[in-house]
């Protein structure tokens, strides 16, 4: 859509250039609201710099706002985590953990991931997997507060 409104702009900041004509037609459409014809015909140049430049402006933004944004894998991965805790919470713990191993495969820091993959295995009974994640959880991040506390419950069980 952005590429689309760029172009339409490049293409009418090139006929302000070289087609008066065409400025003409364009501006019997919304002359009312934005333009005078003898404004118009007599700044063309800065109008028609300014469309140009507008449309470049749009057209990188374009090509590069997607790489800013989140990408369809991103978007799969927030959804797949959704899914996980889903089941996490429904205690069908090996279908969460499947679906949080997949996804710590692609994004092995991932916070989110490796706290739901510590309460998992905790709330399995896997205290030395629990422990491991909640190690990786500290490296990462530090001290965090549900996690620390899983941590001294698993460390008086002396494993």
């Amino acid at each position: 859509m952005l590429i689309i409104f760029s172009l339409v702009l490049f293409i009418i900041g090139i006929a302000y250039f070289y087609k008066p004509d065409a400025i003409l037609i364009v501006n019997k459409y919304i002359k009312k609201i934005f333009f005078n014809d003898t404004n118009v015909l007599l700044h063309r140049k800065k109008i028609g710099a300014m469309y140009v430049g507008l449309s470049v402006i749009l057209f990188y933004l374009s090509l590069h706002i997607p790489h800013l944004t989140r990408s369809a894998d991103q978007e799969k991965i927030k959804i797949d985590i959704y899914r996980a805790q889903k089941y996490f919470y429904q205690g069908q713990y090996d279908k969460s953990e499947k679906i949080l191993k997949e996804i710590i495969k692609l994004q092995p820091h991932n916070l989110e991931v490796l706290k739901l993959l510590a309460l998992l295995h905790f709330y399995k009974g896997e205290y030395k997997i629990s422990k491991s994640y909640c190690d990786k959880i500290f490296l990462l991040k530090g001290e965090d507060e549900k996690i620390k506390k899983i941590y001294d419950i698993i460390l008086k069980k002396n494993l």
